[in-house]
């Protein structure tokens, strides 16, 4: 049986989707709209490299490769 990764978005990128598409339909994309959006994918990419530089420092890299191929890291 292979397995395929699920079509599926994160739901703070929903959030995000949601603000966008409202901003765009209503016209209304102001800058603190466009500055908070951008901030919290800063955050997202921030917490991303932390969890990478853990799993270097550690030598998990290899593991973590593993485990995400074979879906054990599926929510």
């Amino acid at each position: 049986m292979s397995r395929e990764k699920k079509n599926r978005i994160h739901p703070e990128v929903f959030e995000l989707r949601a603000i966008f598409t409202e901003a765009i339909a209503f016209n209304q994309l102001t800058h603190k709209t466009f500055d908070t959006i951008f901030s919290d994918i800063d955050k997202a990419y921030i917490e991303r490299d932390k969890f990478r530089n853990f799993i270097a420092r550690r030598d998990l890299m290899g593991d973590f490769l593993k485990a995400d191929q074979f879906g054990e890291l599926d929510l």
